[in-house]
């Protein structure tokens, strides 16, 4: 992408990923945000890398940055 973001930078800080949650509802926890990642991309209508695909960039009225 022109910006130049890709799938490693959409990251958590360290302690959310690796600090099991210490208490509540999900408490002992941690959040899983590599294995959401697919998801998540797939939902915006992004690419497997992170980066919004051209079908979303014409949906977005930004079809000259494909």
């Amino acid at each position: 992408m022109h910006a130049g973001f890709s799938r490693k930078d959409g990251t958590l800080p360290e302690r959310i990923l690796k600090q099991p949650h210490p208490d509540g509802p999900a408490k002992g926890m941690v959040c899983r945000l590599y294995a959401m990642l697919p998801d998540n991309y797939h939902c915006r209508g992004w690419d497997p890398n992170g980066r919004p695909s051209p079908e979303k960039l014409r949906e977005l009225g930004l079809p000259d940055i494909i």
